[in-house]
């Protein structure tokens, strides 16, 4: 199995536990597959884990080399999809399958909010549209099929059983706009950017702004 955009190496190790399979994690960050690596020793999952530098576009694997890929949160940030799709055609087994998750802007999502928020959150516009997905899918010779749209679901189940973060995310939002100047100046107005936007990312989920979907 692939994991595409792997970060620390959490959903991998999940992955490699659950169904037992040997999982290769790649990301673009440097530091990503650092923490990867240490959470694959810590785990005692080196027999069936790596993680390596490299991107969707261009996967450093050889071809046919996976019988699944799993992509979660990745596919907002990759700036040529139809490439990254035609990769994972590539080092995909014949017959191979790939589920990706992946959020979509709906109508609810007024203009201004986009521009706030995609630059911080280096999102590539064009990826947030159903319709750009399915062209790039299907120009990669890849298909699709099967799309659950799970909406705020997930967010929800974190309210009501976990560790509630749409409601902190609302709470550093109010006090981020409270103290803006000061926070600017310590943290650069660059990260308090960001940080901003990804708090009003995650409570706008919840408004129906963004449709979270799993597609296979």
């Amino acid at each position: 199995m692939l994991d595409i955009g792997c970060r620390n190496a959490n959903h991998s190790c999940e992955l490699a536990q659950r169904f037992g399979c040997r999982v290769v994690g790649v990301d673009p960050v440097k530091h990503s597959i650092k923490t990867a690596h240490e959470t694959i020793t810590r785990k005692n999952l080196a027999h069936l884990l790596d993680a390596v530098i490299g991107r969707i576009e261009s996967i450093p694997c050889p071809d046919s080399s996976f019988d699944f890929i799993w992509c979660r949160d990745v596919l907002n940030h990759v700036p040529n999809l139809q490439q990254g799709f035609m990769e994972c055609t590539r080092v995909l087994k014949p017959g191979g399958q790939m589920l990706v998750f992946m959020t979509f802007a709906t109508n609810l999502l007024e203009p201004q909010e986009a521009l706030r928020l995609y630059a911080p959150l280096a999102i590539v516009p064009e990826n947030m549209s159903t319709e750009h997905f399915e062209n790039a899918v299907q120009g990669s010779g890849l298909g699709i099929i099967e799309r659950s749209v799970i909406g705020s679901e997930w967010r929800e189940w974190r309210e009501e059983e976990g560790d509630r973060q749409t409601s902190k995310q609302l709470l550093y939002i109010a006090r981020m706009m409270r103290t803006r100047e000061r926070l600017i100046c310590e943290l650069g107005s660059k990260l308090f950017e960001n940080i901003l936007a990804d708090c009003y990312w995650g409570s706008t989920s919840c408004w129906g702004n963004y449709a979270p979907c799993s597609t296979y």
